[in-house]
């Protein structure tokens, strides 16, 4: 009677609901009789390794991740402790721009009409290709930058 009583206050109704749907409630906090095993609240941060990354997830990815390491490891190589400092911080910068300004390409791209469509012509399909290299040089070209802007950031820091 007391947990029908906390069920109507709370506005939960057993109308349509399985016969051990109660169990699992998570607004019961009347022991009940009935055995169910306990929630395993762990299992919802376990990472999907099987979900698939397209190719506007990969560039982005690349896009933040080479600049950053690229410039770490320049650091490194300059002076060991303070290179590394300063490569992680410039390879942070350059790293995010590097992927605001793809994620921004990659959105006019993809509201592009003849790009967007699933098989694209001909013509439009070799742009694509010449796109899909284009945005590589890009990425390659914020990593060369970064790590041209460490060491010669950590060569201005010894002077």
């Amino acid at each position: 009677m007391a947990l029908g009583g906390l069920r109507q206050r709370r506005g939960i109704s057993d109308e349509g609901a399985e016969p051990r749907a109660r169990a699992n409630d998570p607004n019961c906090h009347v022991l009940c009789s009935e055995p169910h095993r306990p929630r395993q609240l762990g299992s919802r941060l376990i990472l999907n390794v099987r979900q698939k990354m397209n190719f506007a997830q990969f560039i982005s990815m690349l896009s933040f991740t080479t600049p950053f390491f690229c410039s770490a490891k320049a650091g490194w190589d300059s002076n060991r402790w303070i290179g590394s400092g300063f490569g992680l911080l410039i390879g942070s910068i350059i790293g995010l721009f590097s992927f605001y300004s793809i994620v921004y390409v990659l959105k006019k791209i993809r509201s592009h009409p003849e790009l967007s469509q699933q098989n694209p012509k001909d013509g439009w399909l070799l742009f694509s290709v010449f796109l899909c290299f284009a945005l590589a040089a890009v990425v390659f070209m914020f990593s060369f930058l970064s790590m041209w802007t460490t060491e010669h950031g950590i060569s201005l820091l010894r002077a």
